[in-house]
Formats: C-alpha cells, structure tokens, sequence
C-alpha cells in the first residue's frame, strides 16, 4: 500500500555479493539489455536481513532497508536534476504494492488476437510517433503508451500493475539506446526469466 516513514538508523541489511542473480548472469540475456539500452540502467541485488518481520509490517522493512548502509552503497535514488545521487539523507521512503498473481505467460496471447502480432510473432508496425520520450513505431508500443490507441483498453489497470506485466512492458520500452526487436520472443522470454528469477 502507498504510504511514507521516516528512515530509521538501524541497518539490518547485508548484501550478499557471491550470490549473483541467475538471469544476469546468463549471456545472451545481457546481450539483450545490451541490444535494448538497458544494460547500464537495469540491475539485480540480493540482500540477507537479520531481523523478522511480519507481511504487514511493510513500512518499516523499507525504512530499515534503505537506511542500512549496505543498501546505499548499492541503490541510488532517483532524482530529476541527479540521477546518480545516492540514498544517503534521504529522509522517508513511500512505496506501492506491486501484485504478482498472474504467473502464467497466457497473459500477452491477447496481443495476436487484436492484431498487435502476427501469429508468428512478428510485431505489426504502425506510423512513427513519439510518446513521453518513447519512439512508436508498432502497435505493440502504441498499445503500450497511448492512450488514444485502438488497443488502449487491451489490459485493464489490474492487469497493467501485475508485476510480469510491468517487466515486460519495462522490456520493450528499453532504454535510450534501444534497438527494437521485430518479434515478441524475446521480450516475452526474457520477462518469464526475470520474473521466475524474483518470485520464488
């Protein structure tokens, strides 16, 4: 749920850096992040904590995690004029509930049936535009970003805050420096790997 607390100056966080996320470490996943402007922008951190916390204490894991100097030695804070500008003194964290019920791929079969692929997979192109920054070149991306797209309504706001929607629609935005690719594969199958690799 949204909400806001203070930091608090305990660190119960470490990171745990031989234990290295399995879907980055695989080759031709970096080559894709690569190809997609994403490899400098896009990272995984595994953490052990000493402390218990309940599911409901939500608020105050996130205090405790990114107070823990651990965690600012690894995340940066994003900030409009400073992207690089660390957590150090910040002074409240707020977060949101991402659900990940849908865990099943069945989710995009959708995206043939209203003529946003090819039944091979192939993206459909559409004219150029640009939207928030993003080049559109395909219905996959109009569906995406637009709101005056014909499949605007493809996916609920349900549907669009499922974590693997989110990872997926991360994966065809890509970075600045994205080469887009011609068909929905791998897309589709980088999203199933980074998903398995965070959901356990």
């Amino acid at each position: 749920m949204p909400g806001e607390i203070a930091a608090t100056a305990y660190g119960e966080f470490s990171a745990l850096d031989l234990v290295k996320p399995a879907v980055l470490q695989a080759q031709d996943v970096m080559s894709c992040l690569s190809k997609w402007g994403m490899i400098n922008s896009i990272s995984l951190q595994i953490f052990s904590y000493r402390k218990s916390y309940h599911k409901l204490q939500a608020m105050e894991i996130l205090g405790d995690m990114f107070s823990s100097p651990d965690v600012q030695q690894y995340v940066q804070a994003a900030a409009n004029t400073k992207p690089e500008q660390s957590l150090r003194g910040q002074t409240s964290v707020s977060c949101e509930a991402v659900p990940a019920s849908v865990t099943n791929m069945s989710l995009f079969d959708r995206l043939t049936d209203c003529g946003i692929l090819r039944k091979d997979g192939v993206i459909i192109k559409c004219m150029e535009d640009y939207i928030d920054g993003f080049q559109v070149s395909d219905k996959l991306r109009d569906m995406l970003l637009s709101t005056e797209s014909d499949n605007a309504e493809l996916y609920n706001s349900t549907e669009r805050a499922e974590l693997l929607f989110c990872i997926f629609e991360h994966l065809c935005l890509g970075g600045a420096m994205n080469q887009f690719e011609d068909s929905i594969d791998a897309y589709l199958r980088l999203a199933k790997l980074i998903y398995k690799d965070l959901v356990r």
